[in-house]
């Protein structure tokens, strides 16, 4: 579900509309540098349009999420740039993206096909992935892995099963972890209809409570894996990852870095529609 790469790690959801949105402008650029080798400028022409489309893809699928979760969003503007949370609707951000295409080809007639095939080209790639990501999930349940609770009893991840379950993978040590804990903390005292599971990878409970302690936070289903195996098992490389695995036990969705309200909330309606 992540990809280390040195110190690095990356979810593969990231990589795969980064990869698209390369695929995209490259492919691009190499039909119109074939096609108007003696006119540079058809090519620079070509360049221009590829960065507007991206742009407004880009900006109109943040655009549109922000407003769908404007609640949450407007109890912290600024969290409405800081993409970091994930919030994206692609589906309006490529609907934006195909329009402004549309647009650029009736002005632009002769980067239509090079327009064309780029789109054809990308959106095979990102949808594909996308299933593949899915098709991973059909797979996934909540990890068969011991855990220990505050008090030093042994805890099995899958007796959670029965309600919709967020796991979350954290350390007192990161961040992002630090900085998304009163969201998930918050979600816990007023969510009556999950289940939401903090497991410390790494730390001793004495560490993690003082760090409670000095932040104010009081978490139920806290829980330690001193070893990391439930990351490890579900391919986690970085922290903090929250996994939303449904009544089922069911693996929906997987996001590694901050979550803001808003894409919790999101991943909760995942969870919780059945």
């Amino acid at each position: 579900m992540s990809l280390s790469l040195g110190p690095l790690a990356l979810p593969v959801s990231a990589l795969l509309v980064l990869l698209s949105a390369y695929v995209f402008y490259s492919v691009l650029m190499r039909t119109a540098a074939r096609r108007f080798a003696s006119h540079p400028e058809y090519v620079r022409q070509a360049g221009r349009v590829g960065i507007l489309i991206l742009a407004v893809t880009f900006v109109t699928a943040r655009a549109s999420f922000v407003a769908h979760y404007w609640n949450d969003y407007q109890r912290d503007l600024w969290q409405m740039i800081n993409v970091r949370d994930g919030g994206f609707d692609a589906t309006w951000g490529i609907l934006a993206g195909l329009f402004v295409g549309g647009l650029m080809i009736i002005r632009y007639r002769r980067l239509s096909l090079s327009l064309a095939v780029s789109a054809l080209v990308s959106l095979s790639i990102f949808y594909g992935g996308q299933a593949a990501l899915e098709a991973s999930y059909r797979d996934s349940g909540i990890p068969s892995v011991n855990v220990m609770t505050p008090d030093g009893d042994v805890i099995n991840l899958v007796s959670f099963r029965g309600q919709p379950l967020v796991v979350n993978y954290w350390a007192s040590w990161c961040p992002p972890c630090r900085r998304e804990m009163p969201v998930l903390s918050n979600a816990q005292a007023h969510r009556n209809d999950v289940q939401i599971v903090f497991v410390n990878q790494g730390e001793n409970a004495q560490t993690v409570t003082q760090y409670l302690h000095a932040e104010g936070l009081t978490l139920n289903n806290l829980l330690f894996d001193r070893q990391q195996q439930a990351a490890k098992t579900t391919g986690s490389a970085g922290l903090p990852t929250t996994l939303f695995f449904d009544a089922r036990g069911k693996l929906i969705k997987q996001h590694m870095g901050e979550l803001s309200a808003a894409s919790l909330n999101h991943y909760l309606s995942l969870i919780t529609s059945e």
